[in-house]
């Protein structure tokens, strides 16, 4: 009888590494020969414990995910959590969790074959990724309510590093690389957002000079996003189709298809998530995504009046911020 553990594990290594890389993969992550990577392979020597987890180091997987894989009536979830003992300590681990995303970009054998939908009641990662004050503001809004201090988390005291923005940008453009996302934004995304800067401008946490560069960032993504919507393609040339819904929507919802897999995430606790690769559940994700377009208008190369109108209203949401400020 089998290990059916290490089959499952070889299946997924043979599902997930390039077949032409697999075997040095394994000779550098475990540090042995040719042939003994052969040999586990072919499932002629079993994989230990140690070298399990080795190996969902080096591929970015849970182990979870593998057990998942042969327990067909568990689906297997990953809550992807960032460490918020301190600011510093979050904004590292958030810089971290960047970089693993982007290695699995950098892992995926065949990028051009592959499709992100998205649908989102918040102002979606996609978006505001290139822009440095809105990510900044997106992480103060998360320290402060996440981060324990004795002391207000003012906007001035979060600072970007070289290195989280390098981060970022490099990740931004790993999604732009996707061959086709659709992106199905709620009614309310913009206004949530902009609701959410006027409240900590009232509280004194963020400057006038701040709130004029975050307001400068707003209009340049609105600017950018009615680009892309009118044109339905990115820098890249890749496809990009914006939707807005007529009803809003409970969650953040994303799905991701590639040749050799898929895996779909759902926002939780603000900016983490909750991500999971069973084929199920990932198609039942993709599925209620889809029928969320039932209720949304396309505004990529269509929809011009409906295109025209919902960004001029949100050009005045960002025009009127910080004026009723008391």
């Amino acid at each position: 009888m089998g290990n059916p553990f290490n089959e499952a594990l070889i299946s997924y290594i043979r599902n997930h590494v390039p077949k032409n890389d697999v075997v040095n993969i394994l000779m550098d992550t475990l540090c042995i020969g040719k042939e003994a990577a052969y040999r586990r392979m072919r499932g002629e020597v079993i994989f230990t414990l140690d070298e399990a987890a080795k190996i969902s180091y080096q591929l970015g997987i849970s182990l979870d995910n593998i057990i998942g894989i042969y327990h067909n009536k568990k689906a297997v979830f990953d809550v992807q959590l960032f460490n918020n003992e301190s600011i510093h300590i979050f904004m590292n681990s958030y810089c971290t969790t960047i970089k693993e995303y982007i290695q699995v970009f950098n892992k995926i054998e065949n990028i051009k074959k592959s499709k992100a939908i998205l649908a989102y009641n918040s102002l979606p990662f996609v978006l505001y990724t290139p822009y440095s004050h809105i990510l900044k503001f997106r992480l103060f809004r998360w320290i402060h309510q996440s981060v324990s201090l004795q002391t207000p988390v003012f906007y001035s005291t979060i600072n970007l590093s070289k290195e989280l923005l390098t981060t970022q940008t490099k990740y931004a453009q790993n999604l732009e690389s996707l061959a086709s996302t659709h992106i199905i934004l709620d009614k309310n995304t913009f206004t949530s957002f902009i609701i959410e800067i006027e409240y900590f401008y009232k509280l004194n946490l963020i400057t006038d000079e701040e709130l004029l560069s975050l307001k400068k960032e707003l209009k340049q993504m609105l600017e950018d996003m009615e680009e892309l919507a009118r044109i339905g393609k990115n820098k890249k040339g890749n496809e990009v189709l914006i939707y807005i819904s007529n009803i809003n929507f409970e969650a953040c919802y994303s799905y991701y298809e590639f040749e050799q897999f898929q895996v779909s995430h759902m926002r939780v606790f603000s900016i983490n998530s909750i991500s999971y690769q069973d084929p199920k559940v990932c198609e039942a994700q993709k599925e209620w995504i889809e029928s969320l377009k039932r209720y949304a208008v396309l505004i990529s190369q269509s929809g011009e009046i409906q295109r025209i109108e919902f960004f001029k209203s949100q050009y005045e949401h960002v025009e009127n911020l910080g004026k009723k400020k008391s």
